[in-house]
């Protein structure tokens, strides 16, 4: 024998073709550990059961009941089932299972122990967003008990304040009791024979009461009364019908505006009893009014529920024609207003609804309501406060009775000031009036009461007269240092001092 061979140093050197075969295999070995893994549930793949190898037409291998589940999927969304790997278009036919010679085990507790970590950091995450909830849920009820400690402080330093204040006014109310002035008549002068009365104004610089009367025969003018010498009456004649308001002028005293049912406006000197001018109206007339900021312009409600504005300098022509909601309701009472920023408000009643046109615009002017049911009367002081009166029927939740609310004038409109209300019915259309006491201020209302002339605060009723019969119009002016106030009722004309 060969010692060479003999000797196991001297074995026979491979060839190249197996050296190239062994460094394949190793490398399909490496290759194997990816390939065995579905790219679809990324588990291990075997050669039997529902995960034993599969490929289809591109050559990528899955999972069998991977690659069938995905095919179902894709064929319920498309028409045509694609490659999970490469999109390459697929039939169920295409899908075959693999047997291999050999199975690679990998080892996958590295994996599993990650997986326990991932889905323990999971649970702590899912915990510690359970705490941040429950956090931020009882942040937000501190929050809100810290709002309600806050609104119900706020409350009770509104309360304080409000009793501090009644209870000043109060005070004020029992000093002003001692020292209130009050009311005296000082003439109750009678109407011409047969005539009756209906309104009433009264005129600062003649010092007189201006009364519109008359019947159907003696036809209806004006009645005037000194309020110096009860005395000294006149009356002259100015309208064929019935005159339905009486106002004088705020710049030149001898001058007093009527209208009538005869439909016309007109302009009378009560000093010389000469008619100056007139206007031939629409519709019956039953109120007018005078502007306090401009001396050339004219206003009146007809029955119509339309204001017509007149301007003095033009005879034959209307400034405005302002067509209220509807035509059915009468302006009863009619008052002009101008703000602080010019801006003017014609404000108007009917016996349905109080209402005002905002004339900032002159050429486009807005209508705006007036809450309120049934009013009777509106009367204005100053541009800065407003007296609306209404009566409820005897159908009504509370009855019949009156509710007299006045009101501040701003530039957005009118908010309510306070009321008062009286159980007693206001059966005819009459006037109310309201002004303020010499020294405190404070504004009194005066309506008609049943029978009586009733005078009234906030507080309640001040003072009370009896007349005798319905006040269907009432009216109160400082005339020098001194207060009168009249009222009319259908036969006589009843003067008080305020003294």
């Amino acid at each position: 024998m060969n010692p060479i061979e003999e000797c196991d140093d001297f074995l026979p050197v491979a060839s190249s073709s197996i050296l190239k075969k062994r460094s394949r295999s190793c490398k399909d070995v490496e290759d194997d550990d990816a390939a065995l893994t579905c790219p679809i549930c990324l588990e291990e793949m075997v050669n039997s059961g529902s995960r034993c190898i599969s490929s289809i037409k591109c050559g990528h291998l899955f999972c069998e009941s991977c690659i069938l589940d995905w095919y179902i999927q894709e064929i319920k969304k498309n028409e045509r089932a694609k490659c999970p790997s490469c999109k390459s278009p697929f039939k169920k036919p295409d899908v075959r299972r693999l047997v291999t010679s050999r199975l690679i085990v990998h080892d996958v507790s590295e994996l599993e122990r990650v997986k326990k970590e991932l889905e323990h950091e999971k649970r702590q995450n899912v915990e510690l967003e359970r705490k941040l909830a429950r956090s931020e849920m009882a942040l937000a009820q501190c929050r809100r008990w810290l709002l309600e400690g806050s609104k119900e402080n706020e409350a009770l330093k509104a309360l304080m304040m409000k009793s501090k204040s009644n209870l000043c006014e109060k005070i004020k109310t029992t000093a002003t009791l001692f020292t209130r002035r009050v009311f005296h008549p000082i003439h109750t002068p009678s109407f011409p024979v047969e005539m009756t009365g209906r309104s009433v104004a009264l005129n600062w610089k003649e010092e007189m009461a201006i009364t519109s009367v008359g019947n159907e025969k003696k036809k209806f003018g004006i009645q005037k009364v000194s309020l110096i010498d009860s005395s000294s009456i006149d009356f002259f004649t100015v309208h064929e019908k019935h005159i339905r308001d009486v106002k004088c002028s705020p710049y030149q005293p001898s001058l007093v505006l009527t209208t009538s049912m005869d439909r016309a406006l007109k302009i009378t000197c009560a000093k010389n009893k000469h008619i100056i001018q007139q206007y031939t109206l629409e519709r019956p007339g039953w109120a007018c009014s005078f502007d306090d900021s401009h001396s050339n312009y004219l206003y009146c409600g007809l029955n119509n529920n339309v204001v017509m504005v007149y301007d003095i300098r033009k005879t034959n022509a209307t400034l405005h024609r302002l067509p209220g909601n509807s035509t059915c309701f009468p302006i009863h009472s009619i008052d002009v207003a101008t703000n602080k920023s010019g801006a003017k408000f014609i404000f108007c009643s009917n016996t349905m609804e109080s209402y005002f046109w905002d004339m900032s615009d002159p050429a486009n002017p807005v209508l705006q309501r007036i809450s309120g049911y049934n009013p009777y009367s509106l009367s204005l002081d100053s541009n800065e406060t407003l007296l609306v009166s209404y009566r409820r029927s005897k159908h009504a939740e509370h009855g019949a009775g009156t509710k007299h609310t006045l009101y501040t004038v701003q530039d957005s409109g009118t908010n309510p000031l306070w009321s008062i209300e009286s159980p007693h019915p206001q059966v005819p259309l009459a006037r109310t009036h309201f002004f303020k006491q010499a020294g405190n201020e404070e504004f009194l209302v005066c309506f008609s009461k049943d029978q009586t002339l009733s005078i009234n605060s906030r507080e309640g009723e001040v003072e009370q007269f009896d007349v005798k019969s319905s006040v269907l119009d009432v009216k109160s002016k400082c005339i020098g240092p001194t207060r009168f106030l009249a009222a009319v009722t259908e036969q006589k004309l009843h003067l008080y001092k305020y003294e």
